[in-house]
């Protein structure tokens, strides 16, 4: 068995927690550096998906473009409609999701975030986040005339249609190879290769989990009160892949769990602007930040004892890239076979 693999992909954006406040600032770029020191303790190299605000911090680009020129880290692009130009739209919280703006407005704030990005960076951009998650098929249609090669908007087991999103509900944590024309299909040569945001279950087949936790959600049951009795009974246990919202035990009995399932690649998560107490809702106090910061280290160090490989989103796209399905090999495939109802 091959050894997994471990992403780290770091929503680098502005202090702003909610869409379309005014004058964005950028305050959180000062805690990268130590961050990313963290990082390279554990040689652990993470991707910081960087929004238009970030990249025109001048000193966060350059301490990004020395650090990737070294093979320390990648820098990709996610995109921010709400503060990336051209600003046409008017602001009202749909609209602050990529898939419902019009395919040349979408087309153009990619554009401007990407050669933005480029000329602070010096390398063209490769990976691409949504804002928001907001992930659809004018964004990546533009992904692909621009070269792009890998895409992770896609939360895995995670529904979005409440805030005006896609519903990945029915997705598994599983990379897939796709062609622009079809996002939601696995295509053994596709150009491209969507890498979920992970999400999964302590208990084994996440697929039959996942329909489960579907059944009750959209059943007429007490919701929370069902699933915390599911949870409690260890029958559906789910993890988010993020310090951000779970321990790091947690995270490392679902990275352990995915390792059984045959899962090669984990794609750990989360915000940088939770690096500084109170622009988030995860990091509220200094200790906070505190005990976030230890989840992030406590996994990477399991990770790295359990000796893990730590790749880019790049270089885990390059291995998928290269791989060719095998008939009949249903993890390879994500569990819906057309775009999903918030479409």
């Amino acid at each position: 068995m091959s050894k997994q693999q471990v992403l780290i992909t770091i929503d680098t954006e502005e202090d702003n927690w909610r869409p379309f406040a005014p004058d964005p600032t950028t305050r959180n770029a000062d805690a990268i550096p130590a961050l990313q020191a963290l990082f390279e303790r554990y040689g652990a190299k993470p991707t910081y998906l960087v929004t238009y605000n970030m990249g025109e911090n001048t000193a966060l680009a350059e301490f990004l473009r020395d650090r990737q020129d070294s093979g320390l880290c990648e820098v990709g692009s996610h995109c921010h409609p709400w503060n990336t130009p051209p600003h046409k739209e008017e602001h009202f919280l749909k609209n602050s999701m990529l898939l419902h703006l019009p395919a040349q407005l979408v087309d153009a704030k990619i554009r401007n975030l990407h050669y933005l990005l480029q000329g602070r960076l010096g390398i063209a951009p490769k990976t691409f986040r949504s804002g928001r998650w907001g992930y659809g098929q004018n964004v990546a249609q533009t992904l692909k005339t621009l070269g792009y090669r890998v895409e992770t908007s896609v939360t895995a087991y995670t529904d979005w249609s409440g805030n005006f999103g896609p519903d990945y509900s029915g997705m598994s944590p599983q990379p897939y190879r796709f062609d622009e024309g079809s996002i939601y299909d696995a295509d053994p040569v596709g150009s491209m290769v969507q890498i979920p945001a992970t999400t999964g279950y302590l208990q084994r087949n996440f697929n039959r989990r996942a329909r489960i936790e579907q059944i009750v959600r959209r059943g007429r049951l007490n919701q929370l009160r069902v699933i915390g009795l599911l949870d409690r009974l260890s029958i559906l246990n789910r993890v988010v892949l993020s310090p951000e919202a779970a321990s790091a035990g947690s995270m490392i009995r679902l990275a352990k769990r995915m390792n059984r399932e045959g899962y090669r690649y984990l794609n750990l998560f989360f915000h940088s602007p939770t690096l500084v107490p109170n622009l988030t809702p995860f990091v509220r106090t200094s200790n906070e930040k505190r005990q976030f910061m230890e989840r992030i280290e406590e996994f990477i160090a399991f990770a790295s004892e359990s000796q893990m490989k730590f790749v880019t989103a790049s270089e885990a796209g390059q291995n998928l890239l290269g791989y060719v399905n095998r008939a009949g090999d249903q993890e390879l495939r994500p569990l819906v076979s057309k775009v999903p109802q918030a479409f």
